[in-house]
């Protein structure tokens, strides 16, 4: 993705694609580098524990349930703002949209069935 952005960037005279660009960069190696580092022995304990193993599975799944419905909705609207505005770019901004709300509904779903 910061690749994209960073193609686009270089053809414009302002900083706003340079800056995302960057972002992204930045954000892309710290996901890479939390995905390389080997986990504690307390963080593998709770990682097979059978409780939390539910509870990942029970959040993804109602999260997956809710993610179906948005997905569909969210796609319409930014078609049709797309159409409306004869913007492509606003169906690619949809879909960043989506990664989002997809991300805050596990994040909502986990932390209700951590609870109970």
């Amino acid at each position: 993705m910061s690749v994209i952005w960073i193609a686009l960037a270089v053809g414009e005279k302002g900083k706003t694609q340079w800056i995302c660009a960057g972002l992204l960069v930045v954000s892309s190696i710290v996901l890479i580098m939390r995905a390389v580092k080997k986990p504690s022995a307390e963080e593998q304990v709770e990682a097979m524990d059978e409780r939390n193993q539910m509870i990942n599975l029970k959040s993804k799944s109602r999260t997956y349930d809710i993610m179906n419905v948005l997905d569909v909705v969210l796609m319409m609207i930014f078609i049709v703002l797309g159409k409306y505005w004869d913007i492509s770019a606003v169906s690619f901004v949809g879909i960043g949209i989506v990664g989002v709300v997809a991300f805050l509904a596990q994040s909502i779903t986990y932390s209700y069935y951590n609870e109970i």
